[in-house]
């Protein structure tokens, strides 16, 4: 009895202990929008909306970038017949990074454009922000699926900025199965692009 009445006290305090173990989140909350309006187009450079908010009561000065990383599928064990399944799980490699400066006084929220070379469906992307190596905040994004991503070399969608002119409604694009498709409009804002000043 004595025995069990410790394997439960020892459960308890494990539990009791578990927001010490596990770390909270940072003090930089992120949240992200891919590429144009949630569309992206793979193999191609396109931006990511990223939203900062400091939720500490210091200013904070840092970098915030993003990490590409790859999906791996491990090709079947030599011999295989075909159709044959993976030799393992998935694997993510990172590929590449870009970043920005950027500083965060108390409380405040800041909106942050980076352009980087969009991978297909299925790869992911880690948006975290450092200050002197330390994450403040992270978060991981997958690359939308086929219902986000707009093809090549007939990408099949247009970006207005403003309104969208009413001869823009009448085209249509022949698409290789030669069925004439409306183009998919996106609108866009003037600070998605690199050289915009913000205000």
């Amino acid at each position: 009895m004595r025995r069990w009445s410790t394997a439960v006290l020892a459960v308890v305090m494990l539990f009791c202990f578990l927001p010490a173990v596990f770390a909270a989140p940072g003090p930089v909350k992120i949240s992200v929008v891919p590429g144009w309006q949630g569309q992206v187009v793979p193999g191609s450079t396109g931006p990511a909306v990223v939203t900062l908010k400091n939720t500490s009561r210091q200013d904070i000065s840092g970098v915030v970038e993003v990490i590409n990383y790859y999906r791996h599928v491990p090709p079947p064990p030599p011999g295989s017949p075909p159709g044959a399944k993976p030799s393992g799980p998935p694997v993510f490699i990172p590929a590449s990074a870009f970043g920005e400066k950027v500083s965060l006084p108390a409380g405040a929220e800041k909106r942050v454009v980076l352009w980087f070379p969009w991978h297909g469906p299925g790869d992911k992307m880690i948006f975290r922000f450092l200050e002197d190596q330390k994450v403040l905040g992270s978060v991981e994004v997958k690359v939308p699926g086929t219902a986000g991503v707009i093809h090549g070399p007939m990408a099949g969608a247009v970006g207005v900025l403003g309104q969208v002119p009413p001869a823009l409604e009448k085209v249509r694009l022949t698409t290789p199965d030669g069925v004439p498709r409306a183009p998919r409009i996106i609108s866009l804002s003037a600070d998605l692009f690199p050289g915009v000043v913000k205000t």
